[in-house]
């Protein structure tokens, strides 16, 4: 994005559906990512997230390193909580992801 002539991106991108409506607390579908480009973390409704894929050398995202790379799951994870709180996320819904990581 472009704005006034100077470049502001994010550095990451979130997609789930606590956006679109489809955040439940009681859980299930749909689920969501975070992405910073290099690495996805992919997002449930329930439990920790244990999906982390290496796009650079996974693009199809088949080999999960979430074991192997668990700080950057974290590092992931921790920017979608702050996107959470920064983008209108009610205290009940951020208290409720932030607990299960």
């Amino acid at each position: 994005m472009i704005r006034s002539g100077k470049d502001n991106f994010r550095s990451l991108s979130v997609t789930h559906g606590a956006w679109v409506g489809g955040w439940s607390p009681d859980g299930g579908k749909p689920y969501g990512q975070v992405t910073d480009g290099t690495w996805s973390l992919l997002l449930e409704n329930v439990g920790t997230p244990d999906k982390l894929f290496h796009l650079p050398s996974d693009p199809q995202q088949s080999s999960n390193r979430f074991t192997t790379d668990i700080d950057h799951a974290r590092q992931l994870y921790d920017g979608f909580i702050d996107f959470l709180t920064q983008h209108g996320g009610s205290p009940k819904m951020v208290a409720s992801f932030r607990q299960r990581f």
